[in-house]
């Protein structure tokens, strides 16, 4: 009987195997370095080989690049304050759900992220900010199906290896499906972030954490509506370790879906490096980065666009410098291995220390402070 679905160290944490399993066979389980894998119960399984026809890593997608990128940001002034970006996203899911259909994605709940399914424009808030870590996936992917299968329209934001996963896990079937996938630096395992709560939080019941607010980059942890933690990412170790590449799962550092082509109808995320002096329409707030990558994306977008603002750019002014994740996977930074060897004997914060996190915190101190001295 094989008991491997995918080679293990490929395994991206989708989890679309556990969403198709027909006798719940697969559970989510947590190897030596923190990352979620599916572990299959020899007992239940029947061998009927319905994980690896979902697999993308055994199956890969086919991917699409956009003719054209836009710049976009919500009409809404509320959408802007409150979204990580421009708000485009917050203006998909309340286009889809206005029109009874549903939204799903990365919610933080209980203290943990994990995929939620939105059924009210009210709700929307749930979804917004950025996570900066793995998502629990849960069976949302059923989820989607069921709907699908009512006639209801689903929009999907997730990671580009959650939009292949249930993409997989569809089989062809995504009729009245819009997949967005975010522009990704990679995805630390959900261990990592519970490990540095209790540090930076002891004896707290953290129950929210963000990591962006409207101008400033920090980690904030919440008990209730208390604040008890709060640092910026060149003083948090944590933060600084995601920005500094330290910290992803290890297979993020050869990700298939981090090229132009992508898996996602839409892809969406800011618009780093966008020359603003050439916008028809000026504007000096946050902008987000959308990539209509299929028909059925760009038609999408046109149909949201009553509700933002947007301009056409060029593809080339997207896929830049500072765009690095639209362009290819991020490389092991120098400290990698020694975190490797570290985490499973010593946890996190040690962990993070042997792989040089100090230095990035300190490289990323030093050049903030030449930012705001304009240098």
């Amino acid at each position: 009987m094989r008991m491997e679905i995918c080679e293990a160290a490929r395994c991206m944490g989708c989890f679309a195997c556990m969403n198709a399993c027909p006798k719940d066979a697969i559970a989510a389980s947590e190897d030596a370095m923190g990352r979620t894998v599916p572990h299959i119960d020899a007992g239940k399984c029947v061998s009927c080989g319905l994980c690896r026809a979902v697999c993308p890593e055994v199956n890969r997608p086919k991917l699409s690049r956009a003719p054209a990128a836009y710049a976009v940001w919500s009409r809404d002034g509320a959408d802007r304050a409150r979204s990580s970006s421009g708000g485009a996203a917050a203006v998909f899911a309340k286009e889809v759900i206005k029109g009874g259909g549903i939204a799903i994605g990365c919610a933080v709940e209980d203290g943990c992220a994990r995929h939620a399914v939105i059924e009210r424009a009210e709700d929307v808030d749930r979804l917004r900010g950025s996570k900066y870590v793995q998502s629990e996936i849960g069976l949302v992917y059923r989820g989607v199906k069921a709907a699908l299968s009512e006639g209801r329209e689903v929009v999907f934001f997730g990671t580009p290896c959650q939009a292949a996963g249930l993409r997989g896990y569809l089989r062809g079937h995504e009729d009245g499906l819009v997949t967005v996938d975010l522009i990704c630096h990679g995805t630390p395992p959900a261990r990592y972030l519970r490990e540095h709560v209790q540090t930076a939080a002891p004896g707290w019941d953290v129950t929210r954490f963000a990591f962006r607010g409207d101008r400033d980059w920090k980690l904030t942890l919440y008990d209730g509506g208390d604040v008890v933690y709060s640092r910026g990412r060149a003083r948090d170790a944590y933060f600084a370790a995601f920005m500094g590449g330290l910290t992803y799962r290890g297979n993020c550092y050869d990700c298939p879906y981090k090229r132009p082509e992508r898996a996602g109808d839409l892809t969406v995320g800011d618009f780093w490096g966008l020359d603003r002096r050439t916008l028809k329409n000026p504007y000096d707030g946050k902008i987000s980065l959308v990539l209509p990558n299929t028909p059925k994306g760009a038609a999408f977008l046109e149909r949201c666009k009553p509700a933002l603002f947007w301009e056409a750019r060029r593809f080339e002014e997207a896929a830049n410098g500072k765009q690095g994740d639209l362009i290819a996977p991020n490389k092991p930074p120098k400290g990698r291995a020694a975190f490797e060897a570290s985490y499973p004997k010593e946890g996190f914060e040690r962990a993070v220390r042997r792989g040089g996190v100090r230095g990035m915190m300190a490289r990323m101190m030093l050049k903030e402070i030449r930012y705001a001295l304009h240098l």
